[in-house]
């Protein structure tokens, strides 16, 4: 069996089964959605904070959202600015924190 090994920002190496493959795209947008939620997001800070999280660069999500590339970094600074973050490795940092205290149970799919 495969494992993927993630380093999160605090240091923290977690390591996952392939299993997390079956973390299907429809559910990894559904905790998107609910992480979203919880933040209070708009609909487009969603849509850019999906494209963030699946590692794309500002140029691909504009080209993907018909947005330019300023317009991209303006929701990213402000999405920022609302998460009272700087960077996208606290992001990914807040959205694995938002996993693993959730009720979706993620935590039983990862080893320390």
């Amino acid at each position: 069996m495969s494992q993927y090994f993630v380093q999160a920002p605090i240091s923290i190496t977690y390591s996952f089964n392939k299993d997390i493959e079956g973390l299907s795209k429809k559910r990894f947008s559904e905790f998107i959605s609910f992480f979203s939620k919880a933040n209070k997001m708009t609909p487009r800070e969603k849509d850019i904070v999906n494209y963030v999280l699946h590692g794309y660069p500002n140029s691909i999500i504009a080209d993907r959202l018909n947005l330019s590339i300023g317009t991209i970094k303006n929701h990213r600074h402000r999405l920022y600015f609302k998460l009272d973050i700087t960077t996208e490795r606290e992001l990914f940092s807040m959205f694995l924190e938002y996993l693993l205290q959730s009720d979706f149970k993620l935590h039983d799919r990862l080893s320390y």
